[in-house]
């Protein structure tokens, strides 16, 4: 009987152990854990109406670019709504970050990571990464490491950053942009970045190959950077999806029938979706339990049967 117990203890270790998250290192996010906060730290509420002027305006341009594409602020959104690429094909990478006051004053203490919203409103899958500034830190993804696009849907879509490579948001797809702390470098410093000591002040982002026709009324838009983690103050109110299957949100609706998303392993690794992975190790762990109580009890029962005779 000592065994039998042995072997539920065990089974029911790894029936509830098993599914720890999106992350594979187990890394938390609030779509995996309610005990994950967020802070909603810029909504670009405040930013009035109308052309961006890059260079100007409260932005600054981290890379020497030839022509940067045209964009505006929409009801407190930041919207590129034209960019082709450049006439020779050449591949293309802009990095900026943008002066708010909302961001300037907000809390980063006690969060292991960040994210933003973006809707990719355009036939073509659209690469974005973070650029986020300090007091002395600018921060992106290192080359190596994961970076999580997660959809309104549901749906995830980790990708490995490269050097032209960030998270891939596929055609006609809106949801966030997520990364973790630990998987960023400070360009500005060797040392390890700690939010409790250089909070992350202004949003940045960095874009590659970005392609959005305005002809066809396409656009790329980028929306309410917020961090997470246990420690976080709680101020999302609802701002920041993370159920499953999300309800219709107040956010204006895409730009054009954009197609369905045709994902591969090449392009985006392997589309996850929150809690899918949970379901099916629910499953094979309640099989394994059921398996393993038939097995006791027929052990149970020949021990008795070898007891009359």
């Amino acid at each position: 009987m000592k065994k039998i117990a042995a072997v539920f203890v065990v089974l029911a270790g790894l029936f509830c152990t098993a599914y720890a998250g999106i992350d594979e290192a187990g890394r938390l996010t609030p779509w995996d854990s309610e005990d994950i906060k967020i802070n909603v730290a810029e909504t670009f509420s405040d930013m009035t109406d109308g052309d961006i002027v890059w260079d100007d305006g409260g932005f600054w341009t981290g890379t020497a670019f030839y022509e940067w594409p045209d964009a505006q602020w929409q009801d407190g959104r930041l919207v590129f709504t034209d960019f082709m690429g450049m006439d020779d094909g050449a591949a293309t990478r802009m990095t900026f970050r943008i002066q708010t006051n909302q961001m300037g004053a907000s809390s980063a203490a006690g969060s292991t990571g960040m994210g933003f919203y973006v809707e990719n409103n355009t036939e073509q899958p659209q690469s974005i990464g973070f650029y986020m500034v300090g007091q002395s830190s600018c921060l992106k993804n290192k080359n190596g490491t994961v970076i999580y696009f997660i959809s309104q849907s549901g749906e995830c879509f980790p990708i490995t950053v490269t050097d032209s490579e960030m998270a891939i948001v596929p055609p006609g797809e809106k949801g966030y942009i997520i990364t973790f702390y630990e998987d960023m470098m400070n360009l500005w410093s060797s040392d390890p970045y700690s939010p409790d000591i250089d909070e992350v002040k202004m949003p940045g982002f960095e874009l590659t190959n970005l392609l959005v026709d305005g002809s066809k009324g396409e656009t790329v838009v980028i929306d309410n950077v917020f961090f997470f983690g246990p420690g976080c103050t709680d101020n999302n109110n609802g701002i920041i999806r993370t159920e499953a299957e999300p309800t219709v949100t107040d956010e204006p609706e895409q730009t054009q029938d954009a197609p369905s998303a045709q994902v591969t392993e090449s392009a985006t690794e392997q589309a996850v979706k929150p809690g899918e992975t949970a379901s099916v190790f629910w499953y094979v762990g309640a099989a394994a339990v059921l398996i393993a109580a038939i097995a006791a009890a027929a052990i149970i029962l020949r021990g008795k049967s070898g007891k009359k005779q």
